[in-house]
């Protein structure tokens, strides 16, 4: 369902899918209270203002790999309230596909309440509601691994049961579509399989840190955390994201590590969702070059632009409010 302006009339089914993007992942609803302070126990403080946003990790990135240009189906699971109504309608005015976006009457829609003071550090309390709900069997059932098989790229991170993301890692192997998996947010105890599945690993230092268990307080021990991490779990792909300065790539062919810099320094106004913006460039410039598995040559020149792509997010307010379209960036990016 959704409006889609952007795909002609005349566009067939398979050169639809040709190029897609399938998110299996979070959606929430972030409550946003401006605070002078943010609240000790048993005190009430009165905000100076209120927002709200939309949020979670795989609604950020889907949002992201849309307004560059990418189809994206989103596969998430919402509750039966007025959050659920705004957030697939906000999905619709993104461009994305909802048929694989559920609804459960057993749960309320993620919700994030979240108070900011005016230093801008805050405290988050998580509703994780219907993305816990979503299931192992609803991702390997036949219409979602149709939708996987045909598309060019899965996403996955971690709001949702680790069990879900192994499921969709899992298919999109047995289908051949290449996968990425972002290790966000950080959980512990992550089983090998999600790790098994996974053709592209992205993960920031203190994910890495908390992966390999080894210290991440240089580029040489980063180079070194990351390198392990290839070799312990195998991976054919890890891209660490290291803030402004930039990535760090490792193919796992080579083992060699490529520190990949940001181009142009940008003034920072808030880091939120920079990183989903990242891994939503990401899959749009993994999914719109060619379908041939081996992309190791190209991984540098597609992180650059991933990092020009959250570049920009950087430089404005919110999390989905600061994605870029298509339209904020220079052609050159898209050739």
């Amino acid at each position: 369902s959704g409006k889609h302006t952007n795909i002609p009339y005349w566009t067939s089914w398979d050169d639809l899918m040709e190029a897609s993007v399938v998110v299996v992942g979070s959606s929430n609803r972030d409550l946003v209270a401006f605070c002078e302070s943010i609240p000790k126990k048993g005190e009430t403080v009165k905000a100076e203002g209120f927002s709200m946003f939309f949020g979670g990790k795989g609604a950020n990135q889907a949002v992201q790999t849309a307004r560059l240009g990418g189809k994206v189906f989103m596969v998430t699971k919402l509750g039966k309230d007025q959050i659920g109504q705004d957030t697939i309608r906000n999905f619709e005015e993104n461009e994305i596909y909802t048929k694989h976006v559920w609804t459960t009457p057993d749960a309320p829609s993620g919700t994030a309440l979240i108070s900011v003071d005016k230093a801008g550090e805050n405290s988050i309390v998580v509703i994780g509601g219907a993305n816990d709900c979503l299931k192992p069997s609803e991702v390997e059932a036949d219409d979602v691994r149709g939708t996987i098989k045909g598309a060019r790229v899965v996403l996955c991170q971690l709001e949702v049961p680790v069990s879900v993301s192994v499921a969709a890692l899992r298919v999109a192997h047995e289908c051949g579509t290449l996968s990425v998996l972002n290790t966000a947010p950080m959980r512990a105890g992550l089983p090998d399989d999600l790790f098994k599945y996974a053709d592209i690993v992205c993960a920031n230092e203190t994910e890495l840190e908390s992966i390999t268990s080894m210290p991440v307080s240089s580029l040489s021990e980063i180079e070194a955390a990351a390198q392990s991490l290839v070799k312990t779990k195998n991976l054919k792909h890890a891209i660490i994201t290291l803030g402004s300065k930039g990535c760090l790539y490792v193919s796992g062919s080579s083992a060699a590590c490529k520190h990949i810099e940001i181009e142009n320094k940008v003034k920072v106004v808030d880091t939120t969702g920079a990183g989903d913006s990242f891994i939503g460039g990401l899959a749009y410039f993994l999914a719109s070059q060619g379908s041939d598995q081996d992309i190791t040559d190209r991984m540098p020149e597609i992180i650059r632009k991933a990092n020009v792509v959250a570049g920009y997010s950087v430089q404005h307010q919110g999390a989905q409010a600061s994605l870029g379209h298509r339209k904020d960036f220079p052609k050159s990016l898209f050739e």
